[in-house]
């Protein structure tokens, strides 16, 4: 039988079944393995991670200086459009100023063919009263001339 209190003198301990002994060795292979293939796919996660981390820094330093350039542009922008403004206010300013010229020149030109016409009317009246009146002195003279020669045929 066995005891398994040592023996007293004995310092041996009891041997171990094969079979277990196999059974601890592969139990314990598998779990190095184990930790092993945990451990690898840690440092390969972690790597992953870093990779996304760093690109996103860069794609975040890329947008940075995009945003950058696109508020100096904005701001260009912004002045320009101030400018345009400011320009544009002057030029409804000498819109303004060129309407009211624009009108008053009408007006003038319109009196100026008011006046012409009533010239040209009065100088037409004057022009007909002088062909009436070369007509008359014309006929004037004719009637002159017949009764001065019928006067010397009588005479």
């Amino acid at each position: 039988m066995f005891s398994l209190r040592p023996k007293e003198g004995g310092t041996l301990p009891p041997p171990a079944s094969p079979a277990k002994d196999l059974l601890w060795r592969l139990g314990t292979v598998l779990c190095l393995i184990l930790i092993g293939v945990v451990g690898l796919s840690l440092y390969f996660t972690r790597m992953t991670l870093e990779q996304r981390v760093a690109s996103l820094q860069e794609q975040l330093a890329d947008h940075a200086n995009s945003l950058k350039t696109a508020r100096a542009q904005a701001t260009d922008m912004a002045s320009d459009i101030d400018t345009v403004r400011k320009a544009a206010n002057v030029s409804a300013q000498q819109l303004a100023s060129a309407r009211k010229f624009a009108e008053r020149l009408q007006a003038d030109q319109e009196k100026a063919r008011q006046q012409l016409a009533t010239e040209l009317a009065s100088k037409a009246s004057a022009t007909d009263v002088a062909a009436a009146r070369q007509e008359a002195t014309a006929k004037l003279a004719e009637v002159q001339q017949s009764s001065d020669t019928k006067i010397k045929c009588f005479g």
